[in-house]
C-alpha cells in the first residue's frame, strides 16, 4: 500500500535507490555517469523506473519508465564550430594546419563526443504531460552532457500510448490556432561539472517568449 498523499517509490527512488535482494540499493544515475565516462560505447547506458517488484506500492506506475543514452563522435568541423561558439579565435596559421587545430581544441578542452538520449514512455498525456517530459529530459541530457564533457545531442521521445483526454479538447484546439514563436536558448552555469551540484540559479532560459498559459485539469 502507498503512504497516503505519496506517490510511493516511483521515479527518484528507483533512479537513485533501486532496492537489491541483499538489502542494498543501486544509484542508477551515479552509475550511468561513470559508465558514460569510462565506457561511452556501451549499449547499456540505461536508467529504468519500471521495478516490477514495487509497482503495487506506487500510486501510479511510472509513465516515462526508461531512458537510454548513447554517445557519438564529433567531426573536426563540429569541434571547430564549438570552439568558435565559445568565442575563441583561430589564427591564420592554425586554420591551415589540421594538427595545430587539434592541439588547440585539446588545450581548450573542446568535447570530442555528443550525448543523445532516447526516452520510452508507456502512457502519454499529450496536452499536459508530454511538453513537460520533453523539456525535463532535454534539460537532463544537457546537464548530463556538461558533466561528462560532451555536447548535448538529440533527444528522441518514443510513445507507447499517446492520448488526448476529452476534457482537454477545447484547450488543444485553442493551442492549435496559436502562432509559432522563436525557441529560447538554454544556458547552464559552465562551472558546474557535478550533476548533483546544480542549483536552480545555474539554469537559465534566454529569450523565452510564450503565449498566455492554458489551464486544464489533470485527467486521472
Amino acid at each position: 500500500m502507498c503512504i497516503r498523499d505519496s506517490l510511493g517509490p516511483v521515479y527518484g527512488h528507483q533512479w537513485r535507490s533501486w532496492p537489491t535482494a541483499n538489502g542494498g540499493a543501486v544509484d542508477q544515475i551515479s552509475n550511468l555517469i561513470e559508465q558514460i565516462k569510462k565506457n561511452p560505447d556501451s549499449r547499456r547506458l540505461i536508467v529504468s523506473a519500471w521495478n516490477v517488484g514495487e509497482i503495487e506500492k506506487m500510486a501510479l506506475p511510472p509513465c516515462h519508465c526508461l531512458f537510454h543514452f548513447n554517445v557519438e563522435e564529433l567531426t573536426l568541423i563540429e569541434r571547430r564550430l564549438e570552439f568558435q561558439r565559445r568565442h575563441y579565435v583561430f589564427t591564420p596559421q592554425q586554420i591551415r594546419d589540421e594538427g595545430l587545430i587539434k592541439k588547440l581544441l585539446e588545450s581548450k578542452n573542446i568535447p570530442t563526443h555528443r550525448l543523445n538520449c532516447l526516452l520510452y514512455q508507456r502512457s502519454c498525456d499529450l496536452f499536459l504531460g508530454v511538453p513537460f517530459n520533453i523539456t525535463s529530459y532535454s534539460l537532463l541530457t544537457a546537464m548530463m552532457a556538461q558533466c561528462v564533457n560532451m555536447l548535448p545531442g538529440t533527444f528522441i521521445h518514443t510513445y507507447g500510448d499517446l492520448h488526448i483526454y476529452e476534457n482537454h479538447l477545447p484547450q488543444v484546439k485553442e493551442q492549435l490556432f496559436r502562432s509559432y514563436k522563436h525557441l529560447p536558448q538554454l544556458e547552464l552555469n559552465p562551472d558546474i561539472k557535478d550533476l548533483f551540484k546544480f542549483q536552480y540559479e545555474d539554469i537559465k532560459l534566454k529569450n523565452y517568449d510564450s503565449h498566455p498559459a492554458i489551464k486544464a485539469e489533470i485527467a486521472v
